[in-house]
């Protein structure tokens, strides 16, 4: 047989393995240290959750313990008549699962409602905010790829504290000359970080400046010579 048609050799007649590629990347997985569970549902700025102790995502990028660690995956436990959470805003769009009870979610200012076992998808930059039952409660997971830290899009705005926020050790909140509450600051020292880091609240102007010209944008006018040109007529689109 000649190396140009390797396939007449009779061992390729015989099944592959339809898993060698999972199984490799299983392999290369358990060679690696990582956090096989999420870290235990607590009390932070944001409401019990998990592993949110820090109050914030946008530190989770100088918060990396391993290489394989899940970013911004995390548990929320609302508890019945529970304070309201803050409201926020971020470029990912995450998918929030809820396992019990049920809850509301308020996207833009419009509010949905969910149950247990519904799945909820948050559309790009938009400010919401999610709230158990009063009665019931709810348990929600939130499953996100570690992919987004990798692309930068793990960045949040806080538009609005929760009712009753409260900050652990580790955390301080920040104020202005009238008292007012403008933030927090995540200290020095937590999970090694090496300065503090401020979460004020508000939006980024830079990047709602990004995103109103994409909602401002007017139809493609211009010619499409090329996928480049395409591209960027769906934008406009």
């Amino acid at each position: 047989m000649e190396e140009r048609w390797p396939w007449e050799a009779e061992a390729s007649l015989e099944a592959g393995d339809p898993l060698a590629h999972q199984r490799h990347e299983e392999s290369i997985k358990e060679e690696l240290p990582r956090v096989v569970k999420l870290l235990p549902v607590q009390g932070t700025v944001m409401g019990s959750s998990s592993p949110h102790q820090t109050g914030d995502i946008v530190c989770y990028d100088i918060l990396k313990r391993a290489p394989v660690f899940d970013l911004t995956s995390h548990y929320s436990d609302i508890q019945p008549k529970a304070p309201a959470r803050g409201a926020h805003r971020h470029i990912s769009a995450p998918t929030l699962f809820c396992l019990s009870g049920r809850g509301w979610e308020i996207n833009d200012g419009k509010t949905y409602s969910f149950g247990t076992y519904d799945m909820l998808v948050v559309p790009p930059f938009t400010i919401h905010q999610h709230g158990g039952d009063e009665e019931a409660g709810c348990q929600i997971f939130v499953p996100q790829s570690r992919l987004f830290s990798l692309m930068g899009l793990t960045k949040r705005e806080q538009i609005k504290f929760g009712d009753n926020p409260k900050f652990h050790d580790g955390t301080e909140p920040l104020r202005n000359e009238q008292g007012k509450l403008i933030g927090y600051r995540i200290k020095k020292g937590v999970l090694g970080i090496k300065e503090d880091i401020d979460v004020m609240l508000g939006a980024d102007q830079k990047t709602e400046g990004v995103f109103r010209s994409r909602k401002e944008a007017t139809l493609w006018e211009g010619p499409v010579e090329n996928t480049y040109d395409s591209y960027l007529k769906l934008f406009h689109d």
